[in-house]
């Protein structure tokens, strides 16, 4: 081959070859400096706000008060001297949701602000993602860790909600927005690894897609159940029978629901029952109280249950058929 018929330079005559990507010229700036999806506030806020609130750790305040907000708002930073109390409306900052003990402090700072039916509102972007389980499992989160394990809530929405339940704050889902994941082998795979593991597939992706939640959450109480002093718990008047498929939700929900621990209440796990009335049976020998409970293995008991006694009391001393909790036979269940 002549030397000399040759360029110097390379030619591209035509477009990239299949499988061949050109990136082009990488600058400084992060891929993971996306802008954030987090919603604009007014367009959940209530127009009757009177008085809202904005509660943030004073790391990154995110959510800022602009005119055109409805109502008067204020700022509380954690660790700062409370403000007066009254506010009907509550607004979380990412910040505040980044951990579960920033979110608690928070809480207990404001079981005596809100004024009577107010609106805590939270805009979370859940930790898990089909992203960062598939940086886990190729063993490298360099570049999804500050990203994802950082600057975004280190929480799951399970432990969310019960953070929220055993506060006095019962949430409601307003919105979600979800990113479809692609066909591909390795989701394939991970499905098929969490059947394995008593998780539905509809469970699985869901937890996975879901980009962002809006919640929306009214007290409970009017008094504060969460943060009672940590008493020698009594034992509780009533045992709790659940029929189990899946030891992690029972071990993850009932075992650990703090409202059942405070009473020490008596826990009966059926495994392997055929039926509702086929686990009462094998459960009814082990009882040891006179009023039983029965439920599924995915119920929750939040802080304040068991102590609740008022609330607990008023069931039991219930003439009412309906109401009360009594040993049916086989045949009624």
């Amino acid at each position: 081959m002549n030397p000399d018929s040759q360029s110097t330079s390379p030619r591209f005559d035509r477009g990239p070859a299949p499988g061949l990507t050109v990136i082009g010229r990488l600058s400084h700036c992060r891929h993971d400096q996306a802008a954030s999806s987090a919603r604009d506030p007014k367009s959940f806020l209530p127009s009757s706000t009177s008085r809202g609130l904005i509660v943030t750790s004073g790391v990154a305040l995110q959510f800022k008060p602009v005119l055109d907000w409805p109502g008067d708002w204020s700022i509380w930073r954690i660790g700062t001297p409370l403000p007066d109390p009254g506010y009907d409306t509550i607004l979380l900052a990412d910040d505040v949701v980044a951990s579960a003990s920033l979110l608690r402090q928070a809480l207990s700072g404001l079981a005596r602000l809100p004024s009577v039916g107010a609106a805590l509102f939270i805009d979370f972007e859940p930790v898990l993602s089909w992203e960062l389980l598939a940086g886990a499992l190729e063993g490298d989160l360099s570049d999804r860790t500050s990203e994802a394990l950082g600057e975004r809530p280190s929480l799951s929405v399970p432990g969310l909600y019960k953070i929220l339940l055993d506060a006095g704050w019962v949430p409601s889902l307003v919105s979600e927005t979800s990113t479809p994941l692609p066909t591909s082998a390795a989701l394939e795979a991970a499905l098929q690894a969490a059947s394995a593991l008593g998780v539905p597939r509809g469970t699985a992706l869901r937890h996975w897609q879901s980009s962002r939640l809006l919640l929306r959450c009214e007290r409970l109480f009017e008094d504060d159940l969460s943060w009672y002093p940590d008493n020698t718990p009594s034992t509780g008047r009533f045992s709790v029978v659940v029929p189990t498929t899946r030891p992690s939700q029972l071990r993850l929900n009932v075992e650990a629901s703090p409202g059942l621990h405070e009473v020490q209440t008596q826990l009966i796990s059926v495994h392997g029952a055929k039926s509702a009335s086929d686990a009462w049976d094998r459960a009814a020998p082990y009882l040891e109280e006179e009023w039983v409970l029965f439920c599924h293995q995915d119920v929750y008991f939040p802080a304040g249950f068991g102590r609740d006694g008022a609330v607990i009391a008023s069931i039991f001393r219930s003439s009412s058929s309906s109401a009360r909790l009594s040993r049916p036979s086989s045949s009624t269940i």
